[in-house]
């Protein structure tokens, strides 16, 4: 990932063999598939992990879909 070299990565994603082995720190949800109640424990609990990984500076990104990350 040179992309993102000098900068902090984490992972928000879903908890399997995969995921587990990423070698950044990671945020590792239960995977929801199409229940709507789990999408919403998701959602509430990607909210309160970006709250606590609040970027400090104005040069933030937000990426979605299957490699989300967030750099700060």
């Amino acid at each position: 990932m040179d992309a993102f070299k000098g900068h902090e990565v984490f992972f928000i994603t879903y908890d399997n063999f995969r995921t587990r082995q990423l070698p950044y720190k990671k945020y590792l949800l239960e995977n929801i598939g199409t229940n709507p109640l789990k999408m919403l424990k998701a959602f509430l609990k990607i909210g309160k992990i970006i709250a606590k990984e609040r970027p400090k500076r104005k040069d933030k990104s937000y990426t979605p879909g299957t490699w989300g990350m967030l750099r700060t």
